[in-house]
């Protein structure tokens, strides 16, 4: 759980750099949104996304990567349940579990938001 949620974090920056961020009352950042990542210093996009990441998180996003997490690590470790690396393999796939909430996330808005 604590690897889902806290894995979540590089996963949104790398987001930041690759597609979009939703901004907390306010744009996107990144390539595919309002504001362009590339052309803002990185402690600004990392600033950026922390608080986006905190305020999402704090409003029912934690709960959610804790779900997941602990549903991936419950399905791994009953899959990987007699192999020697069944904690790697847990951590692995809780922190690749990660990536689908953040990717739902950054384009939501894009989805149902305004044209």
């Amino acid at each position: 759980m604590i690897g889902t949620t806290f894995g979540s974090l590089p996963v949104a920056v790398a987001f930041a750099y690759t597609l979009r961020v939703p901004m907390p009352l306010g744009a996107t950042i990144g390539p595919l949104g309002d504001m362009g990542s590339y052309g803002v210093a990185v402690f600004d996009v990392l600033n950026i996304v922390f608080l986006a990441w905190l305020f999402y998180g704090i409003t029912g996003g934690f709960v959610l990567l804790s779900v997941v997490g602990a549903l991936a690590g419950v399905t791994v470790g009953r899959k990987y349940s007699v192999s020697a690396r069944k904690s790697r393999a847990i951590v692995f796939w809780a922190g690749a579990a990660s990536i689908l909430p953040v990717f739902v996330m950054a384009f939501f808005g894009y989805v149902v938001g305004p044209r």
